[in-house]
């Protein structure tokens, strides 16, 4: 079973990966070769935000290490809640990008 943090990691790299697929084949399609600005920034987003996903991780069982020295997996323990909060201000500024560019059609619908 995915952790909510793990799910979306995925669903986000997965919509990574569908929109550099998009912004490749505008750039062969379109007239000029001009991809949406936009779903570049969006993807190059996603993929910092899921790089620092996967720092964290590392920190994370690093900081748990007990062959590391403790003042190192302090520090280490610091970082780690440093990149967390990064990355939970990126994917809210992910959410808010996606919803700029797809606003909700009814109530009903909304990214979260």
């Amino acid at each position: 079973m995915l952790t909510t943090q793990e799910s979306d990691s995925r669903t986000l790299h997965d919509l990574r990966k569908k929109i550099k697929d998009l912004f490749f084949l505008e750039k062969f399609v379109l007239p000029g070769g001009q991809p949406d600005v936009h779903m570049y920034t969006l993807q190059e987003m996603i993929g910092t935000w899921h790089d620092e996903i996967v720092m964290c991780s590392a920190l994370s069982q690093s900081a748990k290490d007990e062959q590391i020295p403790r003042s190192e997996r302090e520090v280490l323990a610091n970082l780690l809640n440093i990149m967390s909060l990064e990355g939970e201000r990126l994917q809210h500024k992910i959410i808010e990008t996606l919803q700029d560019l797809y606003p909700p059609d009814n109530g009903d619908t909304h990214i979260s």
